[in-house]
């Protein structure tokens, strides 16, 4: 009998220890959950009282099982993930207020370890007359069956006009305009975002170039969820660009003006000319003016451009240095430097989900060194087209 208990507790004892074995070994990952984030409505959206589309994103290492929709605190829908292939994924779950008035829309993910994401959250809120129906509405909680894939593209999602919304007003343009000149290679086209009460759904871009004294469509982008794009331009071209934007009651705004660049031999495979100082300058040169990115915009993550206008000096501008810092806790701290620089640009390439500054000086013909320009910071994030 003695024996037979010592057996048992000894088998116990063991099944315990693999237990917190397998507990401790558990992927740190899985404790953290997916990331999401909403895309519409965005944050302080008003919306017209109708079945409202909410279009959300969410990422994580392991497999994505499901998706939570809460409106005001309360579960509303939860929507298996039908493709666990992808690391990104869209999600559009349809919800049908009750009636006017504040709500806050919370979504989240579930991995495969059993791990839910944080929250994201937007507050919007919903006005208007509700459409005539012969039916009684859907109160919350009876939804249609969402539409579930992976980077849907915003063409492909229905989308309810509001008859006699205003439409937005057009974007403006930040760079390059106003005939600047660039180096060949991948140029980044930025602008900033328009506004409109319903929320900005997404942008068109045009492309022209200069051929034979007229202006030719070149590319085209449409259905850009983002405040920029880019393409690879040739050397020795003109071109001009214009942007309208679409607010996510359907409704168009006018074209932008044009934005007027040229393309050129690369400034820094050139020689600057050498001029001859004059004994009495000692005259430090003005701080360069700064074209993009600056004003807090968003970009790509892919290769940018920082960009001035080239200072002026009564013995010319010998080059540039320029400095980039990033933002770690809160904290600027620096994250690359170029001397020397004989252009008016310095390409790198930057990290998503990031947020940088710099600032650039000039230094003339005669030693003569500026003093830096104002910082301007920008952000890097994920292109959504």
């Amino acid at each position: 009998m003695l024996k037979r208990n010592v057996l048992l507790v000894s088998f116990l004892l063991l099944v315990t220890a693999v237990t917190a074995s397998n507990a401790t070994n558990q992927p740190i990952a899985l404790k953290i959950g997916p990331h999401s984030w909403i895309d519409a409505p965005l944050n302080g959206s008003n919306v017209p009282l109708a079945p409202v589309q909410v279009i959300s994103h969410a990422t994580d290492v392991y497999r994505i099982v499901s998706f939570e929709l809460s409106v005001n605190g309360q579960v509303v829908r939860t929507d298996p993930n039908p493709d666990a292939n992808q690391s990104l994924v869209t999600v559009t779950q349809t919800w049908s207020p009750n009636a006017p008035g504040n709500y806050t829309l919370a979504v989240r993910a579930l991995n495969s370890g059993s791990v839910w994401g944080e929250y994201a959250r937007a507050l919007i809120t919903v006005g208007g007359v509700r459409p005539p129906t012969a039916t009684s509405p859907a109160p919350v909680g009876e939804v249609a069956t969402p539409t579930l894939q992976p980077r849907l593209p915003i063409a492909q999602q229905p989308t309810a006009t509001r008859v006699g919304a205003a439409a937005p007003r057009p974007p403006i343009l930040v760079a390059p305009i106003d005939g600047t000149a660039v180096d060949c290679g991948r140029v980044t086209l930025t602008w900033k975002p328009a506004e409109d009460p319903s929320a900005i759904r997404d942008y068109d871009i045009e492309l022209e170039k200069l051929v034979d004294r007229s202006y030719v469509t070149e590319k085209t982008w449409n259905n850009v969820r983002a405040d920029s794009t880019f393409f690879d331009a040739s050397c020795d071209t003109h071109y001009r660009w214009r942007a309208r934007a679409t607010s996510s009651a359907g409704t168009q705004s006018d074209w932008s003006r044009y934005g007027y660049f040229r393309v050129k031999e690369s400034v820094s495979a050139r020689p600057t000319p050498t001029f001859t100082p004059q004994p009495r300058d000692k005259q430090a040169p003005r701080p360069p003016t700064q074209i993009a990115p600056v004003d807090g915009v968003s970009v790509n993550c892919v290769q940018v451009s920082l960009t001035w206008r080239p200072a002026t000096d009564s013995s010319g501008i010998r080059d540039y240095d320029v400095e980039l810092e990033k933002l770690v806790d809160r904290t600027y701290m620096a994250e690359k430097t170029w001397n020397n620089v004989r252009g008016d640009s310095a390409a790198f390439d930057p990290t998503c989900g990031t947020q940088y500054r710099w600032r650039v000086r000039a230094t003339d013909n005669a030693g003569n060194q500026g003093v830096w320009s104002e910082f301007q910071d920008f952000g890097a994030r994920p292109s959504i087209q």
